[in-house]
């Protein structure tokens, strides 16, 4: 199966993040989720856990990645990994597009922010 992200439907939680679902369940994927994840110069994605690992791949940009109680710059060619249950979450702080491919070992992932918002 081939999927473009310009044919992907985006959608938004956060003001200036969109995420586009590449592969899931729909797919059909039996164990993969990918998501491209554009972040507006401003955006901010709120610190959030989920159920699974997520693995991240800064391909476009640069900006900061929260991992834990920990923030750090990051730019395209940098590659994060986020442990099951550790909050992560990413701003950009810059005037351009951050872009970063999302990949979990499960479809489907459950999100939890600390605000409730899923």
């Amino acid at each position: 199966m081939i999927v473009r992200a310009k044919d992907a439907k985006p959608s938004s939680r956060f003001p200036g993040v969109i995420g586009r679902p590449l592969i899931n369940g729909d797919t059909p994927s039996a164990a993969v989720t990918m998501t491209e994840l554009t972040l507006e110069p401003g955006a901010y994605l709120p610190p959030h856990t989920h159920n699974a690992e997520e693995a991240f791949w800064v391909f476009e940009g640069s900006g900061m990645a929260i991992v834990g109680s920990e923030e750090h710059p990051v730019e395209a060619g940098t590659a994060i990994l986020a442990s099951t249950g550790v909050p992560h979450g990413f701003r950009n702080n810059t005037d351009k597009p951050f872009k970063i491919t999302c990949f979990y070992p499960v479809i489907f992932p459950k999100s939890v922010f600390p605000e409730g918002k899923k």
